[in-house]
């Protein structure tokens, strides 16, 4: 999302060595900063879960999950990145193919290892885990054979590993409130769950939270979809120059 603010306008101009550059500042930012937290998931989960819920039961089962889904975050870096830029440059298609076959990749296996289908093993919470990282590494497959054969955009990794202190700091300068505003988005989400997940019987107002919430999530994605798409056409105009 913050780098979106610079690649629209640079790709309106043309300027796609500059693009491969903030797309190599975003990559380094969001390296950095999502290994920090999956390291921190991977041994330390039982921190996490317990800020969610006093349940026991939940929690032994959400610090299995979160050992293996966490080194789904890493692998889900590259696909994030590189798609979001795509989108930038008015390419919203890749971000729909890839996002929708890696979702029904996730949804068949959680079927599959979940309940033990098709002589696989039932895995249950383990299964479930184990389908999204899966899935994430699909994801970063399709992402990466797409970008050795994109035509319309060629990732200048010279550019990408060597961005320069001046796209840096504007980087920075504009991104940073997107990526507050994001962050600050995220933590109040997460504080309803922790909220909930501290009642009494937190394990059922969660669960019917979880089935509710899809409706509110269905209605937030397209609003946010829409301002998103209206932010990549203002930001490419605003690149070539037609204010």
């Amino acid at each position: 999302s913050g780098a979106s603010v610079l690649i629209s306008q640079y790709y309106g101009k043309g300027d796609h060595k500059t693009v491969s550059r903030v797309m190599g500042i975003s990559f380094f930012a969001a390296f950095t900063l999502v290994t920090a937290f999956s390291l921190f998931a991977f041994f330390f989960p039982q921190v996490l879960v317990g800020i969610f819920t006093n349940d026991p039961v939940a929690a032994e089962l959400g610090i299995r999950y979160m050992r293996i889904v966490a080194w789904a975050y890493p692998i889900n870096i590259f696909t994030q990145v590189y798609v979001g830029a795509q989108r930038s440059m008015g390419n919203a298609k890749l971000g729909l193919y890839i996002y929708s076959s890696a979702m029904v990749i996730n949804t068949f296996l959680n079927y599959v290892l979940i309940f033990g289908k098709f002589g696989a093993p039932k895995l249950g919470m383990e299964g479930a885990a184990i389908a999204t990282v899966t899935a994430r590494c699909v994801e970063l497959l399709f992402t990466l054979i797409y970008c050795a054969r994109c035509r319309h955009f060629r990732l200048d990794l010279s550019c990408a590993i060597r961005p320069g202190k001046t796209l840096t700091r504007d980087f920075v300068h504009y991104a940073t409130p997107v990526v507050v505003n994001e962050t600050l988005w995220g933590l109040g989400t997460a504080l309803h769950k922790v909220v909930m997940g501290h009642m009494e019987n937190s394990t059922e107002i969660l669960a019917a939270r979880a089935v509710a919430g899809n409706i509110e999530d269905l209605s937030t994605v397209a609003i946010i979809a829409v301002g998103g798409t209206t932010a990549i056409v203002v930001g490419r105009e605003i690149g070539a120059g037609r204010r």
